[in-house]
Protein backbone atom coordinates (compact mmCIF):
# COMPACT_ATOMS: atom_id res chain seq x y z
CA UNK A 1 0.00 0.00 0.00
CA UNK A 2 3.02 2.50 0.62
CA UNK A 3 4.05 1.80 -2.55
CA UNK A 4 1.64 2.47 -4.41
CA UNK A 5 1.12 5.68 -2.35
CA UNK A 6 5.05 6.31 -3.39
CA UNK A 7 4.50 6.05 -6.95
CA UNK A 8 1.21 7.68 -6.99
CA UNK A 9 2.74 10.94 -5.27
CA UNK A 10 5.84 10.74 -7.52
CA UNK A 11 3.48 10.51 -10.71
CA UNK A 12 1.18 13.52 -9.18
CA UNK A 13 4.70 15.44 -9.09
CA UNK A 14 5.73 14.87 -12.18
CA UNK A 15 2.45 15.99 -13.76
CA UNK A 16 2.64 19.06 -11.92
CA UNK A 17 6.16 20.07 -13.16
CA UNK A 18 5.17 19.02 -16.71
CA UNK A 19 2.42 21.45 -16.29
CA UNK A 20 3.90 24.07 -14.71
CA UNK A 21 6.56 23.60 -17.89
CA UNK A 22 4.43 23.40 -20.63
CA UNK A 23 2.47 26.86 -18.93
CA UNK A 24 6.16 28.72 -19.14
CA UNK A 25 7.96 29.59 -22.63
CA UNK A 26 10.31 26.32 -22.08
CA UNK A 27 8.14 24.85 -24.48
CA UNK A 28 7.05 27.93 -26.33
CA UNK A 29 7.35 27.80 -30.32
CA UNK A 30 7.15 31.79 -30.26
CA UNK A 31 7.82 34.43 -27.92
CA UNK A 32 4.87 36.05 -25.49
CA UNK A 33 2.76 38.50 -26.22
CA UNK A 34 2.71 41.55 -24.48
CA UNK A 35 -0.48 42.49 -22.28
CA UNK A 36 -1.08 45.78 -23.27
CA UNK A 37 -3.51 48.42 -21.48
CA UNK A 38 -5.24 51.45 -20.53
CA UNK A 39 -7.30 52.54 -17.77
CA UNK A 40 -8.05 48.60 -17.40
CA UNK A 41 -8.96 48.44 -21.37
CA UNK A 42 -7.11 45.98 -23.32
CA UNK A 43 -5.14 47.50 -26.37
CA UNK A 44 -4.91 44.36 -29.28
CA UNK A 45 -1.37 43.67 -30.40
CA UNK A 46 -0.29 42.90 -33.78
CA UNK A 47 2.46 40.11 -33.60
CA UNK A 48 5.51 40.95 -35.88
CA UNK A 49 8.18 39.08 -36.73
CA UNK A 50 10.35 36.69 -34.43
CA UNK A 51 12.73 34.28 -33.49
CA UNK A 52 12.27 32.12 -30.80
CA UNK A 53 14.28 28.46 -29.67
CA UNK A 54 11.79 26.19 -27.54
CA UNK A 55 12.89 23.18 -25.85
CA UNK A 56 10.90 20.99 -28.63
CA UNK A 57 11.23 23.19 -31.59
CA UNK A 58 12.38 26.89 -32.73
CA UNK A 59 11.25 28.73 -35.59
CA UNK A 60 11.84 32.30 -37.31
CA UNK A 61 9.12 34.01 -38.69
CA UNK A 62 9.08 36.88 -40.98
CA UNK A 63 5.85 38.90 -41.21
CA UNK A 64 5.37 40.72 -44.30
CA UNK A 65 4.90 44.01 -43.64
CA UNK A 66 6.68 47.38 -44.94
CA UNK A 67 6.76 49.53 -41.94
CA UNK A 68 5.85 49.22 -38.05
CA UNK A 69 3.53 51.88 -39.19
CA UNK A 70 1.68 49.48 -41.57
CA UNK A 71 1.69 46.65 -39.46
CA UNK A 72 0.04 49.12 -36.60
CA UNK A 73 -2.72 49.98 -39.17
CA UNK A 74 -3.86 45.51 -38.68
CA UNK A 75 -5.91 46.68 -35.88
CA UNK A 76 -8.60 49.40 -35.40
CA UNK A 77 -7.21 52.13 -33.16
CA UNK A 78 -8.25 52.18 -29.53
CA UNK A 79 -9.46 55.44 -28.24
CA UNK A 80 -8.07 56.94 -25.14
CA UNK A 81 -8.09 60.39 -23.59
CA UNK A 82 -4.62 62.59 -23.77
CA UNK A 83 -2.01 61.86 -21.43
CA UNK A 84 -3.19 58.52 -19.83
CA UNK A 85 -0.64 55.93 -18.97
CA UNK A 86 -0.34 52.95 -21.25
CA UNK A 87 0.76 49.07 -19.21
CA UNK A 88 2.95 46.96 -20.78
CA UNK A 89 3.96 43.53 -19.57
CA UNK A 90 4.97 39.92 -20.88
CA UNK A 91 3.98 37.04 -18.76
CA UNK A 92 7.49 36.21 -19.10
CA UNK A 93 9.99 39.19 -18.53
CA UNK A 94 12.22 40.12 -21.21
CA UNK A 95 16.06 40.42 -21.17
CA UNK A 96 16.94 43.67 -18.92
CA UNK A 97 17.63 46.65 -21.17
CA UNK A 98 16.39 44.68 -24.31
CA UNK A 99 12.93 46.19 -24.32
CA UNK A 100 12.52 49.10 -27.43
CA UNK A 101 9.56 51.17 -27.72
CA UNK A 102 9.02 53.98 -30.89
CA UNK A 103 6.03 55.82 -31.71
CA UNK A 104 5.25 56.61 -35.37
CA UNK A 105 2.68 59.56 -36.24
CA UNK A 106 1.18 59.71 -39.94
CA UNK A 107 5.17 59.87 -41.19
CA UNK A 108 7.70 57.53 -41.19
CA UNK A 109 9.31 59.14 -38.63
CA UNK A 110 10.01 57.51 -35.00
CA UNK A 111 10.88 58.81 -31.33
CA UNK A 112 11.86 56.25 -29.03
CA UNK A 113 9.61 56.15 -25.99
CA UNK A 114 10.47 56.05 -22.68
CA UNK A 115 9.37 53.05 -20.75
CA UNK A 116 9.05 52.85 -16.78
CA UNK A 117 8.60 50.12 -14.99
CA UNK A 118 6.21 49.30 -17.48
CA UNK A 119 4.38 52.29 -18.42
CA UNK A 120 3.80 54.75 -20.97
CA UNK A 121 2.70 58.64 -20.78
CA UNK A 122 0.69 58.70 -24.15
CA UNK A 123 0.61 62.04 -25.89
CA UNK A 124 -1.66 65.47 -25.17
CA UNK A 125 -1.85 65.92 -28.46
CA UNK A 126 -4.92 64.92 -30.49
CA UNK A 127 -3.84 62.47 -32.89
CA UNK A 128 -3.57 58.23 -34.29
CA UNK A 129 -0.28 56.91 -32.88
CA UNK A 130 1.39 53.67 -33.72
CA UNK A 131 3.71 51.95 -31.02
CA UNK A 132 6.46 49.34 -32.16
CA UNK A 133 7.30 47.19 -29.38
CA UNK A 134 10.64 44.72 -29.65
CA UNK A 135 12.24 42.62 -26.85
CA UNK A 136 14.84 40.03 -26.34
CA UNK A 137 14.48 36.80 -24.43
CA UNK A 138 17.33 33.85 -23.56
CA UNK A 139 15.34 31.86 -26.54
CA UNK A 140 14.78 34.75 -28.87
CA UNK A 141 13.26 37.95 -30.06
CA UNK A 142 10.07 39.66 -30.90
CA UNK A 143 8.33 42.64 -32.22
CA UNK A 144 4.54 44.16 -31.98
CA UNK A 145 2.56 46.93 -32.36
CA UNK A 146 -0.22 48.65 -31.05
CA UNK A 147 -2.31 51.51 -32.32
CA UNK A 148 -3.70 54.09 -30.02
CA UNK A 149 -6.58 57.01 -30.84
CA UNK A 150 -5.57 59.99 -28.68
CA UNK A 151 -9.13 62.05 -28.33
Amino acid sequence: MKKRAVILGGIVVALLVVAILWKSSFFSSHPPTPHVSVNKMNIPVTEGSYCWSGLLSGSCVDKAFASPLEMGHEQEPAEVSPKQYMTLFFDKKPQKGSLSVFQYTGDKESTPVHVRDGIITLPSKKGTYVYSISAHWEQGDGHYTVIIKVK
